[in-house]
């Protein structure tokens, strides 16, 4: 009998190692590094100069080699019109520093905003919104589910203009919430095949509620269709402006959670948000139209998803036979089996007659052996 010993060696490629940005201001410029990690760019940075007060104002980007372009039309209509306000403030001799901070926040801003992959505009909403209510804004290599209402979330009685939500979430704690009221909203995301999703932050959002609407909130993810679930942070408390211009909530960050990272098309990510602790079972809650874009925002990155690959090296095997006359089983020899981009099925590797294979070099040779990729992987 014949021995295989067998070596992992699988390698895991990310493209996108994540987005963020420094500030070099001299009084002439910023720039904001972007870093990616794939075949086409190693470090680009965009930038933002103007030539002093009177001076005109460029923005473009660098990559790596140092070639550099600059754009004389800007795609996002919020930065173009800043950018034609500042324009026309250097004609008319009314351009100020003010003016120049606040243009710099609108450009961060801006680049930012490029990484949107969901956003919902709750302007001109009525009754509650639809439920679910599609996305205003999608990547379009990705798969946005709309915000929905639970079960227990309900539409009567009168309703603010612009704002998408509900009412009776009349639990008193996270468990009445979940299991005996099921009061709360949900959304999902889910990349297109070919595509990972790396999910980065849910941007400050804004809610509205009545004195006797709910005042606690937990936001959670699933990843397994929501037979379970996990929190994200802890739980919040809404806040008691009761005006329609509602209570500003810090944004969440999603980074550091694994499992918001190199989610590919076989999964999708649904995030549900539980609400309680209303006084009565009319009394509203609304996720808020408090800003002149898109309220509700997700930010993250959808990259494209190379294709996987599986090989072997059999350099290391060399005349593996023996003769009758011995009384065998032969020497043992290794090869390797390397790959990327796999996803976590099942590879299945099976001998030839008279040949049997294992991960160890002294025990547990058999004729097939099963490699869950997810447990080898060097990351």
């Amino acid at each position: 009998m014949k021995k295989f010993l067998l070596i992992l060696s699988l390698i895991l490629t990310i493209n996108i190692t994540g987005f963020s940005y420094t500030i070099n201001s001299t009084g002439k410029s910023a720039m904001i590094q972007w870093f990616q990690n794939n075949n086409y760019w190693t470090n680009t940075y965009w930038y933002f100069d103007w030539e002093g007060m009177a001076g005109s104002f460029t923005w473009g980007f660098t990559d790596y080699i140092g070639q550099s372009t600059v754009y004389s039309i800007i795609n996002n209509t919020t930065l173009q019109k800043w950018f034609d306000n500042l324009n026309t403030a250097k004609s008319n001799g009314t351009l100020t520093q003010a003016m120049i901070n606040e243009f710099y926040d609108a450009v961060f801003q801006s680049i930012v905003d490029g990484n949107i992959i969901a956003a919902w505009d709750f302007n001109g909403l009525t009754n509650y919104g639809s439920s679910p209510l599609t996305a205003t804004k999608s990547n379009s290599n990705l798969t946005v589910g709309g915000l929905a209402r639970g079960i227990g979330v309900l539409t009567s009685g009168s309703a603010t203009n612009n704002a998408w939500g509900g009412t009776d979430m009349v639990g008193n704690n996270i468990s009445q919430a979940t299991n005996l009221y099921q009061d709360y909203i949900t959304f999902t995301l889910k990349p297109n095949a070919g595509y990972i999703l790396y999910l980065d932050t849910i941007r400050a959002y804004n809610i509205q509620r009545t004195s006797d609407g709910a005042a606690y909130g937990q936001w959670q993810y699933s990843k397994n269709g929501g037979a379970t679930y996990t929190n994200i942070g802890s739980s919040i408390t809404w806040g008691n402006n009761y005006s329609s211009s509602g209570n500003l909530q810090a944004s969440i960050a999603l980074t550091s959670i694994a499992n918001m990272q190199n989610i590919d098309a076989n999964t999708t990510v649904k995030f549900r948000l539980l609400l309680w602790g209303a006084s009565s079972s009319s009394g509203n809650w609304y996720l808020n139209n408090y800003q002149n874009e898109e309220d509700f925002i997700i930010i993250g990155t959808v990259a494209s998803n190379p294709s996987p690959f599986l090989n072997t090296d059999k350099s290391t095997v060399n005349d593996f036979i023996y003769s009758q006359s011995e009384l065998g089983p032969s020497e043992t020899q290794s090869f390797t089996l390397f790959g990327g981009n796999l996803t976590t099925d099942n590879i299945v590797i099976t001998t030839p007659s008279d040949y049997e294979i294992s991960l160890d070099s002294t025990s547990g040779f058999t004729s097939s052996i099963t490699i869950t990729p997810s447990t080898h992987l060097n990351k």
